[in-house]
């Protein structure tokens, strides 16, 4: 990260989504307007008559960009709207923006101690990283809650490796390579890459 957030007293630790470093409180989501990116894609029966269900889609009123939607946990869920998929793209900077600082002022509120946290429109939208980064930052700045200590901030990606020696898996294709090395065998002298892959703790 580019400041640290020792300084604000918190404990940052980035992992992979179904890897969490500790409890949290609450959790976010990336979300659509009619709250659909993130709704179970098993299919339940409705008790409801099949013509209840096709007008309460019909009649729905989609929720407003750049809000946040709160469901009962535990842990709780904000459903962070930053998509309108009837839109073109489908995600906006500014929507982001409003978001974290709606988290933001929901876990003061709340007074929420941990909370996990993606980084917003790098999932669903084509917003770089770096920028959702940076965005989360100015936004911690800002508003930081009293009283919040510890943030997961969520790694969409799942970090499966096998110890084979097959370097195949994701994880290995998103790595930096670090460069500079010389080989000692099987090639003495010869240039040498290597790729690292851990959790980040901030």
């Amino acid at each position: 990260m580019s400041f640290e957030l020792s300084k604000l007293g918190i404990e940052v630790v980035e992992s992979p989504v179904g890897s969490p470093p500790f409890p949290v409180d609450a959790r976010a989501v990336e979300e659509d307007t009619y709250l659909v990116l993130s709704a179970d894609p098993a299919f339940r029966e409705s008790s409801e008559h099949p013509l209840r269900v096709i007008d309460s889609a019909f009649s729905a009123t989609p929720e407003e960009p750049g809000s946040v939607v709160v469901r009962h946990g535990p842990p709780l869920r904000f459903l962070a709207v930053v998509h309108d998929l009837q839109k073109e793209p489908s995600c906006r900077e500014e929507w982001v923006k409003q978001a974290f600082a709606e988290i933001f002022r929901l876990a003061r509120i709340r007074q929420l101690r941990s909370l996990g946290l993606p980084l917003l429109g790098t999932l669903h939208g084509k917003l770089k990283r770096e920028r959702s980064l940076a965005i989360l930052e100015e936004a911690l700045r800002k508003n930081l809650p009293r009283g919040l200590n510890r943030l997961w901030l969520i790694s969409m990606f799942i970090l499966l490796i096998v110890v084979d020696g097959q370097l195949t898996e994701a994880a290995w294709r998103r790595a930096e390579p670090a460069m500079g090395f010389v080989q000692q065998d099987p090639a003495e002298g010869e240039s040498a890459t290597v790729k690292v892959d851990y959790t980040h703790r901030f």
